[in-house]
């Protein structure tokens, strides 16, 4: 999927490929007793590469192994602020659901743009 916002009144336009997902791990973390209630959880940085300060909307799907898609998160990491130029956002999402075995694999990616 691409999309852009390109904002009026701007010589700048970010999209969407200037905007990164880094240092990115992937753990199941349980905040229960006896691990009762494991959750796949997110963490990384979102880095604005764009000349400009922008928001961006990241997406993680997680699949089971069949790759029907299971859950699916998605926020606009900083709003209601920008990201500005060069900078990063630290951010943890956990998944909704309980983990199980049948929850194979994920995806990630920036979907959307936007100046807040």
């Amino acid at each position: 999927m691409t999309a852009a916002w390109l904002w009026s009144g701007s010589a700048y336009a970010c999209d969407i490929a200037d905007f990164a997902i880094e240092n990115l791990k992937v753990e199941v973390a349980s905040k229960c007793d006896n691990n009762k209630c494991p959750r796949v959880v997110f963490a990384g940085n979102l880095v604005n590469k764009c000349s400009t300060a922008a928001a961006a909307k990241i997406r993680f799907v997680v699949f089971d192994k069949d790759g029907t898609p299971i859950e699916i998160l998605e926020d606009w990491t900083t709003a209601p602020d920008n990201l500005p130029p060069g900078g990063a956002y630290p951010f943890v999402r956990k998944t909704s659901n309980l983990w199980t075995p049948a929850m194979a694999k994920f995806t990630h990616e920036v979907v959307a743009v936007r100046k807040w």
